[in-house]
């Protein structure tokens, strides 16, 4: 973790989480912390560090922005782990998935999940079997995501994964990452609750599940659905399920961290404008990392300029509203 700068509390954390993750351990790690500071770096450096198998959820806010309405963003998470053991076994996917339709009662969900999950094709046996049942195709009909229906797709997508799972990681510790949790699916989120919730029940089941969650600080959320995901998430549905629980929470750089950067980055022109740089980027890693995209004469060129401005002005040096100035003038020249 060379560029974890200041960091000696987390880095030691982190790595007990991991070698616990590799010894079969199951544990939750839960890191929380505003935008740029440092989860989804976290995150990667545990993915590069376990040596069990890992389904990833990355970028949901790509996910989270798209249509309400649409069916296939309903179970994005879902459909992920759903691909990842297809590509994993395919033989084992297609027999899991005929057995479990393999049923009057079932039969009809097909093509609900068909129509669902991406990547979920029409498999060669699904027209035998609705001729078994003398069930009629609805592949033409529009389904509504009303509460009975996401019920019954969340008990059965539940059990499918449940015996996915015992068939290709049994005795195995598995990781679930989700990157920032506030944008995940509900669906997804319920699913996933069930698939504990049966796991606490039903001791047949020799593999184990832990996971790695990253989500914005809760001041920071916009709207109830976010809130409702970061509450329903950090409650205790997962916390009597884990031995061993990691939570973070990652903070924006000390101006004594700002300094180690630019140490260690060898920007030492910098120093000598380190407590305008620190305010500039609020000590925000990432903010920081994009402002050293720049050259040092650029850099140092634009604050003498701002500090400039604002003595002519007036104004205190970097007020609030003068920093995001300068902030949006950084990012503009770095885009364009």
């Amino acid at each position: 973790m060379k560029d974890f700068i200041n960091r000696d509390t987390e880095r030691k954390i982190i790595n007990e989480a991991i070698q616990k993750l590799n010894s079969g351990t199951n544990v939750i790690i839960w890191i929380e912390g505003d935008s740029g500071v440092g989860k989804s770096y976290l995150m990667k450096y545990v993915l590069k560090s376990v040596n069990i198998p890992v389904f990833q959820f990355l970028n949901c806010k790509n996910i989270y922005k798209c249509e309400k309405q649409d069916l296939s963003q309903e179970f994005s998470f879902i459909s992920n782990i759903m691909t990842t053991l297809q590509v994993k076994n395919p033989t084992a996917y297609h027999n899991c998935l005929y057995n479990y339709f393999d049923n009057i009662h079932r039969i009809n969900l097909y093509e609900v999940i068909e129509t669902v999950l991406p990547n979920f094709k029409p498999l060669q046996w699904s027209k035998d079997l609705f001729d078994k049942f003398n069930v009629q195709s609805q592949a033409s009909k529009e389904f509504i995501m009303d509460r009975t229906l996401k019920t019954s797709m969340i008990v059965c997508l539940s059990e499918i994964i449940m015996h996915l799972l015992e068939q290709n990681y049994n005795d195995s510790n598995i990781l679930f990452c989700i990157d920032d949790i506030i944008w995940m699916d509900n669906a997804s989120l319920e699913t996933m609750e069930t698939i504990l919730s049966k796991l606490r029940l039903e001791n047949r089941f020799k593999y184990k599940i832990s996971f790695f969650v990253t989500s914005r600080n809760c001041h920071e959320l916009e709207n109830i659905d976010e809130q409702n995901n970061y509450y329903k998430f950090e409650s205790n549905i997962f916390d009597e399920f884990y031995t061993y629980n990691y939570n973070l929470l990652l903070t924006n750089f000390k101006i004594r961290a700002t300094r180690e950067y630019l140490l260690e980055k060898e920007r030492f022109e910098l120093l000598n404008y380190l407590q305008s740089l620190h305010n500039i980027t609020s000590g925000n890693p990432q903010e920081l990392t994009q402002t050293l995209k720049f050259e040092d004469y650029e850099i140092i060129k634009m604050i003498k300029t701002f500090e400039n401005d604002t003595q002519q002005s007036g104004e205190h040096y970097f007020t609030s509203e003068l920093i995001y100035t300068l902030q949006q003038k950084i990012l503009i020249q770095f885009i364009y």
